[in-house]
């Protein structure tokens, strides 16, 4: 089709704004594209695109690894990548190849363009499939050894970013092992570590999943465990159970605080009971 390989051409060689008008374009293109079939009644140049030949398009023409490669500084430019990149999710073209090329697009770049894919990411990261969820996570520990202290600390921000109005807890429980691996590496300074577990019992804390007292009560347990089993990690996961006892609410004054519990307690799971802080303690 003549449009799209005009769009491609500026994609390719043109400045800025040449580049945001082909974005344009292409998400002209994207809004307008149908699954179903239609009858032909443009030029003989033209034919009707689906959403499944769109998508095929920006495949071939490796559109996301072009427009990847510049501009990524500038938030207006992202917005419209974003675009292109939820569409190819919808259409389940996404490759992991191409999640590589997005996590590689900010590798040792300028701040601002960290920023504006870590920010990308975490917008994409509910309509990522399981396989791409955990390669995803498994680039963000791969990059973990290598990078410095302020790459880490940029990291662990999108990863907790990652957890947010989680209803489900099933990116909380993902997350939550992701922080925890990542603080446990022997490589990393306390201070790194600690803002990793920080962020740990901020999940915890806001986590808006029905079993989030059981999920407090299972990360009990693994500090436990440490306490246990290595030695080294004996102060750290005592202060981190230290943080997460703390979150469980004080059981109320009065006559039934004597027993434990105030007649059965409002509780995150329906039909149980909530713990109070002196009980898990």
């Amino acid at each position: 089709m003549f449009r799209l390989r005009m769009i491609l051409r500026l994609l390719q060689i043109s400045s800025f704004n040449g580049k945001m008008n082909a974005l344009n374009e292409v998400n002209k293109v994207i809004a307008n594209v149908s699954y179903y079939a239609h009858r032909h009644t443009g030029t003989d140049e033209e034919e009707w695109l689906t959403a499944e030949r769109m998508a095929e398009w920006i495949k071939e023409n490796r559109v996301l690894q072009i427009v990847l490669r510049d501009s990524l500084h500038q938030p207006q430019y992202v917005e419209k990548l974003e675009k292109i990149v939820r569409f190819v999710i919808k259409e389940k073209a996404l490759t992991l190849a191409d999640l590589d090329d997005l996590w590689a697009a900010q590798s040792g770049k300028h701040e601002a363009i960290v920023q504006n894919v870590h920010d990308l990411l975490a917008k994409l990261a509910w309509d990522f499939s399981p396989e791409q969820l955990d390669h995803l996570f498994g680039r963000f520990q791969a990059s973990w050894a290598s990078a410095a202290k302020r790459q880490r600390e940029k990291l662990l921000e999108l990863i907790r970013r990652l957890a947010e109005d989680d209803k489900e807890g099933l990116m909380a429980h993902k997350v939550l092992q992701l922080l925890w691996n990542l603080a446990h590496s022997r490589e990393v300074p306390t201070d790194t570590m600690e803002l990793a577990l920080s962020f740990h019992v901020k999940i915890l804390d806001y986590s808006c999943s029905q079993d989030r007292d059981a999920q407090k009560t299972l990360w009990l347990d693994r500090c436990v465990q440490e306490l246990r089993q290595d030695p080294q990690w004996a102060l750290p996961a005592l202060r981190h159970m230290q943080e997460v006892a703390g979150l469980y609410s004080e059981a109320p004054l009065g006559p039934a605080a004597g027993g434990g519990r105030a007649g059965g307690g409002a509780s995150s799971a329906p039909g149980a009971q909530a713990l109070y802080r002196h009980e898990v303690i």
